[in-house]
Order: structure tokens, then sequence, then C-alpha cells
């Protein structure tokens, strides 16, 4: 799949996968979400409250169809990895909508220890 293109609903590696650990961006391995940040949006595809650290991140306003998103891409890697959505639940009130192509897993067992 390329990596502009959006991934079928329910149909993602990550959108049901909950081992604790993090969410690596898929090619620089840059770290971008916590498991314990990861919850059941109920869209299909893995979703977050916030990203590990937001500078790792940039948004992107775009104009669709009449209506404003805002893309999601990798800061080391400009790479598109998902949508930032407004109307998640509490504490931030945001969805960080993910592609699961965009990210690798990393387990907590396998985490360096400091």
């Amino acid at each position: 799949m390329p990596v502009e293109e959006t991934e079928a609903a329910f149909e993602n590696e990550f959108w049901d996968h909950w081992e604790v650990g993090i969410y690596v961006e898929a090619t620089s391995g840059e770290p971008l979400f916590a498991s314990y940040d990861k919850y059941d949006a109920g869209n299909g595809w893995p979703s977050f409250l916030r990203p590990i650290a937001e500078e790792k991140i940039v948004e992107v306003n775009e104009r669709e169809h009449g209506a404003i998103r805002i893309l999601l891409r990798s800061k080391a890697t400009n790479r598109h990895i998902g949508y930032l959505l407004l109307d998640g639940p509490e504490p931030t009130g945001l969805i960080y909508c993910i592609k699961s192509s965009a990210i690798r897993f990393v387990p907590i067992d396998a985490l360096p220890q400091s």
C-alpha cells in the first residue's frame, strides 16, 4: 500500500492490539505513541489520546470536500501517519487516528532499560 493511502477500517494490524509497549514510526523508529494512551475509538484504526512528544508530529490543515481535517506527519520522515480528530474523550478531547502501516510496535520487554 502506498504511504499516503488510507487503510481499511478493522482490517489493519494494530486496530485491536493491546500489548504494553510503544509505537514507533515504521521507518525511522522514532517513538510516537505509548500503549497506555491507546484506546478503542470504535473507528477501526489505532487511536491514541496523545503522542509521546508533540514535537515529533507535524499537523497539516487540509480542506477536502468542503471539510477541514488535520493530517499528521512524522517530523523525522515527513511520512503521513494519520489524522487528528477533535471529538475524542477526556482528558485531551483528541483522537490521534494512526495508520498501522505507518507504525511498528515495540513491546515493553524490548525497550532499553535506563
